[in-house]
């Protein structure tokens, strides 16, 4: 896996921002499709938390300067 230092998307290199906007694309997904019985929902908070924190810890892997500047924004 490739790792970027970039603190911002704009500056990010392009392999690294389309696999981290991959990442949050599909935490997006996950989160707005929890409870609505879709094919995307993971039906339990324990199963969407487990497959949220992966997510968080690829982007934190790949672009750790960007990780530290979404994160503190939450």
């Amino acid at each position: 896996m490739k790792v970027c230092k970039a603190i911002s998307r704009a500056t990010m290199c392009d392999a690294v921002r389309k696999e981290t906007d991959s990442r949050l694309e599909e935490m997006a997904k996950l989160v707005a499709a929890f409870g609505t019985g879709s094919k995307y929902d993971l039906k339990t908070k324990r199963d969407l938390n487990a497959r949220l924190s992966v997510l968080n810890r690829e982007v934190r892997e790949m672009a750790p300067n960007y990780y530290k500047l979404i994160r503190q924004n939450n």
